[in-house]
């Protein structure tokens, strides 16, 4: 597997695999962790609109995130980075343990150099811009379910 990055997809090979993904993904889990609602409802219109047959969990914080990873062993978790009870790096290092095979994906607003390294440490697959989602998201979304597989 390459290198994680922001918000480029992580894998060398990736855009054209990525695209050559079927529309529809049926059966697979994707849980998104933030704690601004419209947000989050936001990712998962995004997500059920462009990854077909994908059921997306949520989570309003980090504690959230980790019991539903440790519960439901989704194939992607998305978490932002600034959340209460539970950031989102402390909550990856737990999910990381509990939930070994899902792939992780930031989602943050965060640019400081120091946490995204911090975030990328934890294992995940990529980190996307909050302001880059609309484009970013799905590609490294689907290269995470690529690595997952």
């Amino acid at each position: 597997m390459g290198q994680a990055c922001i918000g480029v997809t992580v894998m060398p090979q990736a855009p054209a695999v990525v695209e050559s993904l079927p529309c529809s993904l049926d059966g697979i889990q994707i849980l998104v962790a933030d704690d601004y609602a419209p947000w989050r409802a936001a990712v998962r219109t995004l997500l059920e609109h462009l990854i077909a047959g994908a059921t997306v969990l949520e989570a309003c914080d980090g504690l959230e995130a980790v019991q539903a990873a440790e519960k439901q062993q989704p194939d992607v978790v998305i978490l932002d980075i600034s959340m209460p009870r539970l950031n989102g790096i402390e909550a990856a290092k737990q999910i990381r343990k509990l939930s070994p095979d899902s792939q992780i994906v930031f989602l943050s607003g965060i640019t400081d150099e120091d946490i995204v390294n911090a975030a990328l440490q934890t294992g995940a697959t990529g980190y996307v811009l909050k302001r880059d989602m609309s484009k970013e998201l799905v590609p490294i979304v689907k290269a995470a379910l690529l690595s997952h597989s």
